[in-house]
């Protein structure tokens, strides 16, 4: 893997740590919260799904090695990366369950990887 890939990538497992550290908005309305942590939280973590997109997106123009299901599911990580945000914001009712599919796939992109070096 590319260095440039590897930089991307680990920066994206950085920065999502580092937004595991600030609170964010609560999902219950009325309930006190830190503004500013709240947006340091956002910004972290948006940071990190363009770190992880753009990682994957190089992957996917450069890389020449590997499986086809392999590059299919790097294709699929970077669509849901991209798409499943998108679609939080767009229904903030499921962005719960969107969040944690795209974590899924991030996760099971992560492991194969892993495992086909």
């Amino acid at each position: 893997m590319e260095p440039g890939i590897i930089l991307l990538l680990a920066a994206f497992g950085m920065l999502m740590l580092l937004a595991a550290f600030a609170a964010t908005r609560p999902w219950v309305p009325g309930q006190e919260f830190d503004e500013r942590e709240a947006r340091c939280h956002s910004v972290v973590a948006s940071a990190a799904g363009v770190a992880y997109a753009l990682g994957l997106a190089v992957l996917l123009i450069v890389s020449r090695s590997g499986s086809r299901g392999m590059w299919l599911l790097t294709a699929v990580a970077l669509v849901s990366g991209v798409v499943l945000p998108l679609a939080m914001m767009a229904r903030p009712n499921w962005a719960g369950i969107l969040q944690r599919t795209m974590f899924a796939i991030s996760y099971i992109w992560f492991a194969s990887e892993v495992l086909q070096v």
